[in-house]
């Protein structure tokens, strides 16, 4: 995804800074993120945890300076605690089922583990339109489609 202000790159920063929590447990903020010099990782805070409201997406995201303000640059991708968990899961799973006979209940368990994170991601692209708009809103940007900036 690619965005567009009129701010300028320490503008954005401070302005981010000021919309957001570092911190998952303290803060009141919708957007839970961290910033580091010119790049940033945001995700959405939900009030409760379950399956339809896990934190599977996270806006990787890169301020760039340029002639007419900043260039945002970024992709959403799978949270790093899905990608552990599902690997967790197939490294411990495949051979502990191998070592007891239990191959139908492996493949019950992952069909399980793949619905839920099949779940979660159908229910995260709300998260996804929700990041994108925080971002427009928050920053006074604007989508960059083919070298040019939508109005």
């Amino acid at each position: 995804m690619m965005l567009h202000s009129l701010l300028s790159t320490n503008e954005c920063i401070k302005k981010l800074r000021a919309a957001i929590d570092e911190s998952y447990w303290y803060g009141s903020h919708s957007i839970i993120g961290t910033i580091q010099q010119n790049k940033f990782n945001l995700r959405r805070r939900h009030s409760y945890q379950n399956v339809s409201t896990l934190p599977v997406f996270v806006f990787h995201g890169t301020l760039r300076e340029d002639s007419t303000g900043t260039a945002i640059e970024g992709h959403f991708g799978v949270n790093l605690m899905m990608k552990a968990v599902l690997a967790i899961w197939i490294i411990f799973a495949i051979p502990f089922s191998y070592a007891i006979g239990a191959y139908f209940h492996f493949v019950i368990f992952t069909l399980v583990m793949v619905g839920i994170i099949g779940f979660a991601q159908f229910q995260g692209s709300r998260d996804k339109k929700y990041l994108q708009e925080f971002i427009e809103r928050t920053l006074s940007a604007r989508r960059v489609i083919t070298g040019k900036v939508e109005l």
